[in-house]
């Protein structure tokens, strides 16, 4: 695999202020789709984790979260890295033109990811009454692990599969199978749960149901994203180079699983449910701004792998830099009011959560520096410098465990938060300084300086402003302030066409008339 030169921008001819403006509109179409689905996504998930909280009480809400990361890193294990490497080789071979190669990787992938989660699935399923009692002392646990595990075949085909159709650029089928069938489904089902008074049982069993539905959605769309995966066409493979890809994002996903749900099961282990309990509400509501990030950043990774394949550098360089001023404007203030409003959001999960208030602030502010720099792993991965990606991972698992193993018997679920909030900060000066030692990408720019200084004096003032309004009053304060003063001094004429281009066709949209079917 060839590499990036050192310095990529003197290695590619100007391109036209056209064919880069192509690019950015391609970007927000693709953005514009991923942030409706992505806000439902979250939306219902932050609706699901409420009804499960309240229904299930701290303990019991704690057992489920259990259940669920021991899924979720298992996952990481039986994907084997396979979603990013159908997302990059799809993409690669796509623009080639070479459809054989297409096939041959999605069809290797599904029947590898299908066959390594049902192994997967069974160990688990016979293993999990020792794990239950011997490492967390929750003899109900042992039940929940099993029903969990029989999502996993089905969570890996939909991740497959959504994968896939994002290498099309068809980010509206990746957001339908990936961000909202899911979820949507499994809402229906915890709401019923919460209303018909089911268990622990229940709760689980409805979300192999929900996973099932996400993968056959995913599944259909393959007849129209790519029908030449049906036809007589034949596939072919080039086995080393999808393996060795593969294997390296596959560790780099097992690690960031194990970075994300390790203070969970240490809190299991030294701590008890209660802990957890509290450090999962804690961390469910600071990871949904987040999101934001992948908002731009998923469109983007398709059209890395294009420009790169190009050896387009300089294209590459303008859309990064877009990338992450889009991202950094819509981060800050998601996790700046989530911090000025802590005392109301961690009340949706009720009384029992409201010691997660402190831990809350810990994690949002951890995480909204890491999202804001940019999709710097991203680019590494997209970029063949997957390995660099994967010591990065590395480093910060081994500090976000010696951390939590000292701080969690000392703090418990406080002691979590501070754990894995310094490793993530850690985690974020070692990419800015790889983003400039590999791309040449300087950590600050004259527009992140200034969105920096706009969202301290605006955010500043919502914490002046917190005794004296209501809090209504202080979002919508807040809100207003920090949109007009961004929209005069936090973008680029560039970025403004983008937007009245976007409202343009809303509006439009919207003021379409309906057209009424004539009566006979």
């Amino acid at each position: 695999m060839t590499s990036v030169p050192s310095n990529p921008l003197v290695c590619e001819t100007p391109a036209s202020g056209t064919r880069l403006q192509a690019v950015l509109r391609r970007l927000a179409k693709g953005t514009s789709i991923y942030i409706l689905g992505t806000v439902l996504s979250k939306l219902l998930l932050l609706a699901i984790q409420i009804f499960l909280a309240r229904q299930l009480r701290i303990s019991g809400y704690g057992v489920y979260n259990l259940g669920f990361n021991t899924m979720i890193l298992l996952q990481s294990v039986a994907l084997m890295g396979l979603d990013q490497a159908v997302l990059r080789y799809g993409a690669l071979y796509r623009g080639r033109g070479q459809l054989e190669f297409v096939k041959g990787t999605l069809v290797v992938s599904l029947v590898l990811g299908v066959v390594s989660s049902v192994m997967v699935a069974a160990a688990l399923i016979l293993v999990s009454p020792h794990v239950a009692i011997r490492v967390f002392s929750e003899p109900k646990l042992a039940s929940t692990l099993q029903i969990f595990a029989l999502a996993l075949p089905f969570y890996i085909v939909a991740r497959i599969t959504g994968a896939f159709a994002q290498s099309h650029h068809d980010i509206l089928r990746m957001t339908a199978i990936q961000q909202v069938s899911q979820p949507g489904l499994y809402l229906v089902f915890v709401a019923a749960l919460f209303y018909a008074g089911g268990g622990l049982r229940w709760a689980a069993g409805a979300f192999v149901v929900s996973a099932a539905f996400s993968a056959v959605v995913g599944v259909h769309s393959i007849r129209a994203v790519f029908p030449e995966f049906f036809s007589s066409l034949r596939g072919r493979l080039h086995w080393r180079e999808l393996l060795r890809y593969s294997l390296a994002l596959s560790a780099i996903a097992i690690l960031y699983q194990l970075f994300w749900r390790a203070p969970s099961l240490l809190l299991g282990h030294l701590a008890g449910a209660r802990e957890v309990g509290l450090f999962s509400a804690a961390a469910t509501l600071a990871s949904p701004p987040g999101f934001i990030s992948l908002i731009f950043a998923q469109p983007f990774m398709p059209m890395m792998v294009d420009l790169y394949e190009q050896r387009n550098f300089r294209e590459l360089d303008m859309l990064y830099r877009t990338v992450t001023r889009w991202t950094y404007i819509v981060v800050v203030p998601s996790f700046g009011f989530l911090v000025l409003f802590r005392k109301q959001i961690v009340l949706l999960f009720g009384q029992d959560f409201k010691d997660a208030e402190g831990i809350l602030v810990t994690l949002g502010m951890a995480w909204m520096v890491y999202y804001a720099k940019g999709p710097v792993s991203a680019l590494l991965d997209m970029t063949g410098r997957q390995v660099v990606d994967l010591a990065n991972l590395a480093g910060v698992l081994v500090l976000s465990l010696g951390l939590g193993v000292w701080w969690i018997p000392r703090a418990g679920a406080a002691g979590a938060g501070w754990a894995i909030s310094i490793s993530i900060l850690a985690w974020s000066l070692a990419e800015l300084v790889e983003a400039w030692i590999f791309f040449r990408i300087p950590p600050l720019s004259k527009h992140l300086v200034q969105l920096m200084v706009l969202a301290a004096l605006v955010f500043g003032a919502g914490f002046l402003m917190q005794d004296h309004v209501s809090a209504a009053a202080e979002a919508a304060g807040v809100g207003a302030l920090y949109a007009a003063l961004t929209f005069l001094f936090g973008v680029t004429p560039a970025d403004r066409e983008l937007l009245r281009r976007g409202i343009k066709k809303l509006t439009l949209l919207l003021a379409r008339p309906v057209v009424v079917p004539a009566q006979d």
